[in-house]
Protein backbone atom coordinates (compact mmCIF):
# COMPACT_ATOMS: atom_id res chain seq x y z
CA UNK A 1 0.00 0.00 0.00
CA UNK A 2 2.72 2.33 0.39
CA UNK A 3 3.42 2.41 -3.27
CA UNK A 4 0.00 3.44 -4.19
CA UNK A 5 0.29 6.27 -1.26
CA UNK A 6 3.60 7.35 -3.22
CA UNK A 7 1.87 7.99 -6.81
CA UNK A 8 -0.52 10.35 -5.50
CA UNK A 9 1.73 12.47 -3.97
CA UNK A 10 3.95 12.71 -6.60
CA UNK A 11 1.04 13.84 -8.72
CA UNK A 12 0.17 17.47 -6.56
CA UNK A 13 4.02 18.53 -7.21
CA UNK A 14 3.88 18.01 -10.81
CA UNK A 15 0.85 20.02 -10.90
CA UNK A 16 1.76 22.28 -8.54
CA UNK A 17 4.89 22.98 -10.49
CA UNK A 18 3.42 23.26 -14.01
CA UNK A 19 1.33 25.85 -11.76
CA UNK A 20 4.27 27.77 -10.86
CA UNK A 21 5.96 27.59 -14.01
CA UNK A 22 2.88 29.02 -16.23
CA UNK A 23 2.68 31.83 -13.25
CA UNK A 24 6.50 32.71 -13.90
CA UNK A 25 5.25 32.82 -17.85
CA UNK A 26 2.53 34.89 -17.08
CA UNK A 27 4.33 36.98 -14.78
CA UNK A 28 7.14 37.53 -17.13
CA UNK A 29 4.42 38.40 -20.28
CA UNK A 30 3.18 41.42 -17.77
CA UNK A 31 6.52 42.50 -17.53
CA UNK A 32 7.05 42.64 -20.85
CA UNK A 33 3.94 44.38 -22.00
CA UNK A 34 4.72 46.82 -19.65
CA UNK A 35 8.19 47.18 -20.74
CA UNK A 36 6.96 47.41 -24.08
CA UNK A 37 3.91 49.94 -23.30
CA UNK A 38 6.15 52.14 -21.43
CA UNK A 39 8.68 52.12 -24.75
CA UNK A 40 5.55 52.85 -27.28
CA UNK A 41 4.97 55.80 -25.00
CA UNK A 42 8.49 56.80 -25.46
CA UNK A 43 8.77 56.47 -29.24
CA UNK A 44 5.26 58.18 -29.42
CA UNK A 45 6.49 61.08 -27.04
CA UNK A 46 9.91 61.56 -29.84
CA UNK A 47 7.49 60.74 -33.00
CA UNK A 48 5.79 63.93 -31.59
CA UNK A 49 8.69 65.90 -31.34
CA UNK A 50 10.27 65.18 -34.53
CA UNK A 51 6.90 65.70 -36.21
CA UNK A 52 6.77 69.14 -34.59
CA UNK A 53 10.70 69.65 -35.40
CA UNK A 54 9.62 68.55 -39.30
CA UNK A 55 6.78 71.58 -39.15
CA UNK A 56 9.09 74.20 -37.75
CA UNK A 57 11.41 73.47 -40.29
CA UNK A 58 9.05 73.24 -43.11
CA UNK A 59 7.79 76.12 -42.15
CA UNK A 60 11.48 77.59 -42.52
CA UNK A 61 11.82 76.26 -45.65
CA UNK A 62 8.86 77.96 -47.28
CA UNK A 63 9.50 81.28 -45.67
CA UNK A 64 13.57 80.71 -47.45
CA UNK A 65 11.49 80.04 -50.86
CA UNK A 66 9.74 82.76 -50.41
CA UNK A 67 12.79 85.23 -49.59
CA UNK A 68 14.29 83.62 -52.36
CA UNK A 69 12.13 84.34 -55.15
CA UNK A 70 11.54 88.37 -53.83
CA UNK A 71 15.57 88.44 -53.97
CA UNK A 72 15.71 86.49 -57.39
CA UNK A 73 12.74 89.69 -58.50
CA UNK A 74 14.95 91.97 -57.56
CA UNK A 75 18.07 90.77 -59.23
CA UNK A 76 16.20 90.91 -62.41
CA UNK A 77 15.14 94.17 -61.88
CA UNK A 78 18.88 95.20 -61.03
CA UNK A 79 19.89 93.72 -63.94
CA UNK A 80 17.54 95.69 -65.93
CA UNK A 81 18.96 98.92 -64.59
CA UNK A 82 21.82 98.42 -64.97
CA UNK A 83 21.57 97.25 -68.80
CA UNK A 84 19.80 100.56 -69.04
CA UNK A 85 22.54 102.37 -67.20
CA UNK A 86 24.92 100.83 -69.69
CA UNK A 87 22.97 102.09 -73.02
CA UNK A 88 22.66 105.64 -71.10
CA UNK A 89 26.46 105.32 -70.98
CA UNK A 90 27.05 104.16 -74.74
CA UNK A 91 24.78 107.02 -75.78
CA UNK A 92 26.61 109.40 -73.78
CA UNK A 93 30.31 108.16 -74.74
CA UNK A 94 28.75 108.12 -78.31
CA UNK A 95 27.53 111.74 -78.16
CA UNK A 96 30.61 113.25 -76.64
CA UNK A 97 33.06 111.49 -79.50
CA UNK A 98 30.81 113.15 -81.79
CA UNK A 99 31.46 116.62 -80.48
Amino acid sequence: MSEKETKPQAAPKKKNSSAIALIVVLVVAIALIAVLFARSNSLNSQLDSLNTELAETDATLQQTIADKEVVEKQLKAAEESLREAQLVVEESTNKVAEL
